[in-house]
């Protein structure tokens, strides 16, 4: 797997107040800028989650949520997410049954169909428990269905 560098700077996001973290890799245009009230947010969650079911610890997951900006910078903006409930039949791992799928794809619709332009689906979340760091192939199946369309 190619090495992947990047570099994150705190920042403040053109088109909306507060503060933003911002990453980006090197020779790409477009970055990544999320809220950080979102990564605070999303961490209690993860700590949460990881230490209530198991002894070795579970997996969360769900949507981010944001928009995609072109100007000043293009980027994808994170403004919020929802967590989309596993039951864990599967084990700890974050691993989505038929009835938990249906549960993210009825969420995926319920935001493409949203009145706010701003609280768009523009990515996926796991956390993660395992030994590397990697999407695996449920990962991959996911972001096939949901997400071809993004840049």
């Amino acid at each position: 797997m190619p090495e992947l560098t990047a570099s994150t700077v705190p920042a403040r996001s053109p088109s909306r107040s507060g503060e933003f973290y911002r990453w980006q890799a090197p020779s790409h245009d477009l970055a990544v800028e999320i809220q950080l009230d979102v990564i605070d947010r999303l961490d209690r969650e993860v700590v949460q989650t990881f230490r209530a079911i198991t002894s070795r610890g579970s997996e969360t997951g769900g949507l981010l949520l944001g928009f995609w900006r072109e100007k000043p910078d293009a980027a994808i903006v994170i403004t919020d997410y929802e967590a989309v409930p596993c039951d864990y039949r599967r084990g700890p791992l974050y691993l989505l049954t038929e009835e938990e799928q249906r549960r993210l794809e009825e969420a995926v619709l319920r935001h493409r169909s949203s009145s706010d332009p701003e609280r768009r689906v523009v990515g996926f979340f796991r956390s993660n428990t395992r030994k590397e760091l990697m999407l695996d192939d449920d990962d991959v199946a996911i972001l096939k269905r949901y997400f071809a369309e993004f840049p």
